[in-house]
């Protein structure tokens, strides 16, 4: 999930840079301007699910509103990242649903 996630912050950088803008670019930032809060140290696994779970549901949300923005200024690009993150997320977020209601 951290490889995956470092990904796609680099794939939408990335895209910042094209669209001639500076994008943040350092951790301290990131942290700054996120509305994912950090965690602690998560000892029970589904405390641990729920927190991963309820972030998926955050980015899923504004991936949508990201996609709708994009197709209104048509931005191909930008609706064909926002459209590959949320069909691999959402299949993420079943896959651990499925794993974990066994």
């Amino acid at each position: 999930m951290y490889d995956n996630t470092a990904e796609k912050v680099d794939e939408v950088a990335e895209r910042i840079l094209m669209l001639g803008e500076v994008p943040v670019h350092n951790f301290s930032d990131y942290l700054k301007t996120s509305k994912i809060s950090e965690t602690g140290i998560v000892t029970d696994g589904e405390e641990a699910l729920q927190y991963v779970l309820n972030t998926y549901k955050y980015l899923l949300s504004l991936e949508c509103k990201i996609l709708s923005a994009a197709s209104e200024i048509s931005d191909e690009a930008i609706i064909a990242l926002m459209s590959g993150y949320i069909s691999e997320q959402e299949k993420d977020v079943w896959m651990l649903v499925s794993y974990f209601t066994k």
